[in-house]
């Protein structure tokens, strides 16, 4: 039992490098870059000694293989980086070290963490995150997060590490009371929502709601729709009247923007990476590399920041295949397809909706296989072992079936 705890020891300690320890101001920046740095090569370390010295790990990992193919594609996109930008095959492995991220879902698999701590990790973290930026918004412009924010909309827009969490979070707990009908869960569903609010994402939101109705439309255990409906539109309601300020400055955003779409940042974006961007038609294939901000390709990748607001993570999955390539990218969908159809107890299909809200916002926000959602490989684990539980049930109730 106690080895079990110091392996989740290890774990947190690398989930905190992957979040840089929330960005806590506190904490010097280059201790907190250290980590980011520190936590995949931890984990990549201690699997391979585990897996010399004493291999326990289980033999379904169903989503093993499009891992290893977004981790082989990522590396191959070293050779046009090299090739069509001079950035050093080093220099590429630098700015590539988030991939190493992948490791964790075999971390957990040999491992064999439990599902009950990683339940409470993602809850905790998800709830920390959320008190953490409440208190942000009242001390700002004070900052005891180094993080990125932005005034507009009506709103100051934080974009704290560990929201991640915090969207998890509100799905577990959206699956809670859509099963339970407890009204506790539904009041923690929306203390999380309000900061999506705060943070005015539009296709965040949209992505919540949209997720949210699958769920009540594709779900038959879910009784008593009609009412819940009625419940969740009272609430909402009410939620409209506390936030309409944010609400409006959100809306006329949408108008001015639909108006003059061509001129959108994000759409110029987009186009320039698809058309413009890569010199070869090689580069669609296989990408153009991660780019370190100190190379000759860094550089100009900032140079496009600077000059005409092109940043790659605005603009989702075409971000990830302009430097990863097409092969990348379908690797991740097919990561994605995976969970869609994968068999799973109730407790645990609240995964499966917060991939539906990631591939909402696809397009017009960070890429999400690019970046390596840490939370999401917990949820693949988590889902493998649901999953095996779901096959032996039916086995067993084919047997009992065949025996009558």
């Amino acid at each position: 039992m106690l080895r079990k705890k110091n392996e989740f020891v290890v774990l947190i300690f690398i989930l905190f490098c992957n979040l840089q320890f929330l960005s806590i101001a506190a904490i010097p920046f280059f201790f907190r870059k250290l980590a980011g740095m520190l936590g995949p090569i931890i984990a990549l370390v201690f699997l391979i000694v585990k897996i010399i010295y004493k291999p326990e790990g289980s033999g379904n990992k169903y989503f093993a293989t499009p891992i290893i193919l977004l981790v082989i594609t990522s590396i191959i996109s070293f050779i046009p980086s090299n090739a069509f930008h001079g950035q050093s095959y080093f220099d590429s492995l630098l700015a590539n070290q988030v991939i190493l991220y992948y490791f964790v879902y075999f971390f957990l698999h040999e491992f064999k963490i439990e599902e009950k701590d990683l339940e409470k990790y993602i809850i905790t973290i998800g709830l920390i995150s959320i008190v953490f930026y409440y208190v942000q918004l009242i001390l700002f412009p004070k900052l005891i997060f180094d993080i990125y924010y932005l005034k507009d909309r009506g709103t100051v827009r934080l974009f704290l590490p560990g929201l991640n969490c915090s969207l998890v979070t509100l799905f577990m707990f959206l699956n809670r009371f859509f099963n339970t009908r407890k009204p506790y869960y539904l009041v923690l569903c929306f203390a999380i929502f309000s900061v999506f609010v705060l943070q005015a994402s539009r296709q965040l939101i949209f992505s919540i709601f949209f997720s949210a109705f699958i769920y009540l439309l594709l779900e038959r255990k879910v009784r008593n729709k009609v009412l819940i409906v009625l419940l969740l539109s009272l609430v909402l309601f009410s939620f409209f009247k506390v936030f309409q300020g944010v609400i409006y400055e959100m809306l006329n955003v949408t108008t001015e923007q639909s108006k003059d779409f061509d001129s959108n940042v994000r759409v110029r974006a987009a186009e320039y990476f698809l058309t413009k961007g890569s010199p070869s038609f090689l580069n669609y294939l296989f990408g153009n590399g991660p780019p370190l901000a100190k190379s000759k390709y860094g550089i100009f990748m900032q140079t496009l920041v600077l000059k005409h607001g092109f940043f790659l993570a605005d603009i989702g999955l075409i971000g990830d295949i302009y430097k990863y390539g097409i092969f990348f990218a379908l690797s991740g969908l097919f990561l994605y397809f995976r969970v869609l159809r994968v068999k799973v107890y109730d407790k645990q299909k609240y995964w499966k909706y917060y991939v539906i809200a990631q591939m909402v916002t696809m397009f017009s926000s960070i890429g999400f296989f690019g970046q390596v959602d840490v939370q999401l490989l917990i949820g693949l684990y988590l889902l493998d072992i649901n999953r095996i539980g779901v096959n032996r049930l039916e086995k067993t109730e084919t047997k009992s079936f065949v025996n009558t």
